[in-house]
């Protein structure tokens, strides 16, 4: 038996392939502890995990939820997002505490988040292997891949060379504060300076949660890495009730803009009315920012709800819209559902461009979201078999891919 350590943001993007990972070695006979916040504990309170608080007085109870807030208004650029404080923060939280607490619970390997480049640090301090993981689309440096923040087509152009060069240097320029701390414990520790980004990923492993058809085309990656394909954990998904007896055979919609970036009333509302003209019903999840009661008077193809059971429902969706958050993207392709993306902020544009490079459904920027031009969008994406055809391509590719399976097989064959 191993025990594995889990870094990754706070987040549910990151925080929910992560745990399904953890689960997974833990059901094969592992020990697995995820170093967590107050605000996180809660969601993971009856999960199989062991989980370790840290930073109870510089991100107390409330921090998450005010973070996430802001970071799902639609007004904030990427720049305001990763120059808050709160970057900064969990980044030295986790550098002061996590490697006390490694030692003192024994664990053995630590699983790290690409986002969070300080456990690789920790672990060289400690004397352990880590293993990096991609739960959204890899940071790799590649000069014909766009950065994955941006919402740019894969073109080798020199360019698009000069485009992406420029993007990875502004992503990088953003990021230094994190850098700047993770160098002052590396002195102190007497560490050697990283002389670049991609040195924080492991030399061990990097797994990721993407199939490789559904990437740009990659060539430098290192051998290490591996595409793996989605982590998904039916058996442990949350049982969501739904009112079964409304649905009518007619083509499903489903609608999600996640946990985070639900907070647009206006989108909502201008969705809900396209798909009104349209011989479908649709079932439209709002999280917890907005009400079922904030939508009244729509016809009854049009099924308000607070959450929704994803994974059943895409089992019977003819489209997903959403807002192209890396898991509802991958859940619904895994499940052979095309996507109409309408992506809000940060690497949901890669992903986005990705959905449109592999015809796996199409894409709408703001200013492209008409009621007319989402009417006709939908009315394009249902009708045509292109799409179709070539998500159930990437539905193939996933399979074979190996997902949960094969992720926790090659961390089981690095250690």
């Amino acid at each position: 038996m191993t025990h594995f350590g889990l870094i990754c943001p706070q987040s549910t993007g990151h925080l929910n392939p992560m745990v399904s990972l953890g689960l997974a070695l833990i059901n094969n006979g592992h020990e697995v502890t995820l170093f967590c916040v107050e605000d996180v504990q809660q969601k993971f309170s009856h999960s199989a995990l062991n989980l370790e608080i840290i930073g109870r007085k510089e991100i107390p109870l409330g921090t998450v939820p005010r973070f996430l807030k802001n970071l799902g208004n639609p007004q904030r650029s990427l720049a305001d997002i990763l120059n808050q404080d709160v970057f900064s923060v969990f980044c030295k939280v986790v550098l002061k505490e996590v490697p006390s607490i490694t030692r003192s619970l024994g664990i053995d390997v630590l699983l790290v988040d690409q986002l969070c480049p300080e456990g690789g640090t920790i672990a060289e301090y400690l004397g352990i292997p880590f293993i990096s993981i991609c739960t959204i689309l890899p940071l790799n440096y590649e000069l014909l891949v766009p950065p994955c923040f941006t919402n740019w087509s894969y073109r080798t152009d020199n360019l698009a060379k000069l485009r992406n060069h420029l993007g990875y240097f502004l992503f990088y320029l953003l990021r230094r504060p994190v850098f700047q701390i993770i160098a002052e414990f590396r002195s102190r520790w007497a560490l050697p300076p990283l002389k670049y980004s991609d040195e924080a990923f492991s030399p061990i492993a990097q797994i990721s949660a993407l199939p490789p058809s559904f990437e740009f085309p990659r060539h430098h990656l290192p051998k290490q890495f591996v595409f793996t394909g989605p982590w998904i954990n039916e058996v442990n998904s949350q049982v969501i009730p739904l009112p079964y007896e409304r649905l009518d055979g007619r083509p499903l919609i489903y609608v999600s803009f996640g946990t985070i970036f639900n907070r647009n009333k206006t989108l909502f509302q201008r969705i809900a009315t396209a798909l009104t003209n349209l011989e479908v019903q649709a079932v439209i999840t709002l999280g917890n920012s907005l009400s079922v009661s904030d939508f009244p008077d729509y016809p009854k193809n049009i099924l308000f709800v607070d959450y929704a059971p994803q994974y059943e429902l895409l089992q019977h969706a003819s489209l997903t819209i959403a807002h192209a958050g890396m898991n509802t993207a991958l859940d619904s392709l895994y499940f052979g559902v095309p996507v109409l993306a309408l992506p809000i902020s940060g690497d949901q544009h890669g992903v986005a461009a990705r959905i449109a490079w592999t015809q796996t459904g199409e894409t709408l920027s703001p200013r492209q979201r008409s009621l007319k031009n989402l009417e006709t969008t939908i009315g394009r994406v249902l009708s045509s078999p292109i799409y179709r055809h070539n998500v159930l391509r990437i539905q193939s590719d996933m399979k074979q891919a190996g997902g949960l399976k094969k992720a926790v097989e090659v961390i089981e064959r690095c250690i």
